[in-house]
């Protein structure tokens, strides 16, 4: 399949676009149910770095240091590209449906010293073909202005803020000085709804303080508490009777569709709620922990209904995935030094169960992606002294006795010992450094010791297990 390219260039303000679309696009792809061998190499243009991959139906979307990369899940091939040489995107992300990826760039030729907003090129491309569906130029709201300095807006990229399936997410303050979440749409750029009612103080007479924001299918969940701002920030560790909550709003208009409380006594803190979401499951994990209470729920994010109970524990298995129709887990033996990978159904029934070879002081769900006919499991590969390559164990449901190796030729620096900081505590996220995609497992690369900064860090290429 070959790539119509297209150029185009912005000489005053500094860079040139280079833009290529699909002359034929590839339509949706399956995801893996097992891996077997290295189907594909992929490495950044020159001088370019890798941040972030995001999944699309036909494969993934690469976000690098000055645009976006599509290629496809089962050759790697490049698909399309957004690029603007010179500059550094300021962003990017995708729509919950994968369809369409948005990127941001400054506006150079925005001048006005606003200390609340500043003016970003946001494009928003179709992810199947490539071409731009809207480009337009739009305030972003900065984290300095939410109250409290508490954000809003995470999991990052919090300048170009979340993406609904056709809206683009920002927190800020309405001309009431009411806190306010805005959704701008994608293609037309413009403000099309604003909720502030339910940020409102409570009858009690609390306001309320933003934690965390995701999407997922057509719902936008909101995390909070309601409580007394001038009591909380005097003293972060003092007990205060407050109202924890989740809400789910219709990502259409705005409206709040359900609502879930908690009362707690108990120190307030901007995630009192954790919340985290597994890519395909179309299902939102929230825990609340802390002193002396542990609550959790797997919700269906269109009613807030709990699908499954007592899946998250203290002392049990760690969830690693979520399906639509159950999810996984695993739990380490230290003393017999191994692990043991299950797959239950919502109900609790057991599905499949293995026990393997340990995977030694690393933390276990931090590498591990379930497959519906197996497991691979992530080696970083340390030593004393260094790294070697990265291998990828695959244990077969059915007969885990003798894993198959696979050989990346990559480096990926990840300290075994180390939870990740973007990683929920409970709840459950994909590995850093690799994710199912349709099409293949994406290994990102990582080099250099992580455990200094990530600034000392740098992906430039990916490897694709088909």
């Amino acid at each position: 399949m070959a790539a119509l390219v297209l150029f185009a260039s912005a000489c005053t303000a500094g860079f040139a676009t280079e833009h290529t679309t699909a002359s034929d696009p590839v339509g949706s792809i399956d995801i893996p149910r097992t891996i077997t061998e290295v189907g594909w190499n992929w490495e950044a243009p020159e001088d370019i770095v890798v941040n972030a991959v995001h999944t699309i139906p036909s494969g993934v979307v690469v976000s690098v240091s000055d645009g976006v990369i599509a290629l496809r899940g089962d050759t790697g091939e490049e698909l399309w590209s957004y690029r603007r040489t010179g500059t550094t995107a300021s962003g990017s992300n995708v729509t919950p449906n994968g369809e369409s990826v948005a990127v941001s760039y400054l506006d150079e030729t925005d001048t006005e010293s606003e200390t609340e907003t500043t003016k970003h090129d946001v494009v928003v491309l179709d992810s199947f073909t490539g071409e731009i569906t809207s480009e337009q130029v739009t305030d972003f709201t900065l984290v300095n202005s939410v109250p409290h300095n508490i954000s809003l807006l995470e999991p990052t990229p919090e300048r170009l803020g979340l993406l609904t399936q056709d809206h683009r997410l920002a927190l800020g303050r309405n001309s009431e000085n009411d806190l306010t979440l805005r959704a701008i749409g994608l293609s037309s750029g413009e403000e099309e709804w604003e909720q502030y009612q339910v940020f409102q103080p409570n009858d009690q007479g609390q306001e309320f303080l933003p934690g965390e924001l995701v999407t997922a299918e057509d719902t936008v969940i909101v995390t909070g508490s309601f409580a007394d701002p001038t009591e909380t920030m005097s003293d972060l560790d003092a007990i205060q009777r407050h109202t924890a909550v989740i809400m789910g709003l219709d990502a259409g208009s705005g409206e709040e569709v359900w609502r879930v409380e908690h009362e707690l006594d108990a120190p307030v803190t901007y995630r009192d709620i954790e919340l985290s979401t597994y890519p395909g499951s179309g299902i939102v994990a929230a825990v609340m922990e802390g002193p002396g209470y542990f609550e959790q729920w797997l919700l269906d994010p269109a009613t807030g209904n709990s699908v499954a109970d007592n899946v998250f524990t203290l002392s049990g298995p760690d969830v690693i995935s979520i399906s639509q129709s159950g999810y996984a887990t695993v739990k380490t033996d230290h003393e017999a030094e191994t692990d043991t990978y299950t797959r239950m159904d919502f109900s609790g029934n057991l599905e499949e169960k293995i026990t393997v070879e340990g995977a030694g002081v690393r933390i276990p769900r931090n590498f591990i992606l379930p497959m519906d006919s197996s497991v691979a499991r992530l080696n970083v590969g340390p030593t004393d002294d260094g790294w070697k390559p990265a291998t990828i164990e695959v244990f077969d449901w059915q007969d885990s006795t003798d894993p198959h190796v696979i050989d990346l030729g990559i480096d990926v620096h990840r300290d075994p010992r180390v939870e990740e900081g973007a990683r929920p505590l409970f709840g459950v996220a994909p590995p850093t450094d690799m994710i199912l995609a349709p099409g293949a497992i994406v290994v990102t690369e990582m080099t250099e010791d992580t455990t200094v900064s990530d600034a000392d860090t740098e992906s430039r290429r990916l490897v694709g297990l088909t």
